[in-house]
């Protein structure tokens, strides 16, 4: 199973920060990704025998400093 993950500040644009996830499998997953400043978290999950698409998440709730 490979599942690249990315978080990507998009803070200097205005655009906060971003999620991107794609994945080369159908068994189930669940990950989360966690602001260690904040601690907060954000879960994303893939169903099992459910083809993995593509995670593009443009409104995560992790604010700009």
């Amino acid at each position: 199973m490979e599942i690249p993950i990315k978080m990507v500040d998009f803070c200097g644009s205005g655009q906060g920060f971003k999620v991107f996830a794609a994945g080369l499998t159908d068994f189930g997953v669940d990950f989360a990704v966690t602001d260690m400043l904040t601690g907060i978290r954000r879960h994303y999950i893939n169903s099992p025998r459910q083809v993995f698409d593509t995670i593009i998440d443009g409104n995560t709730p992790w604010p700009c400093f």
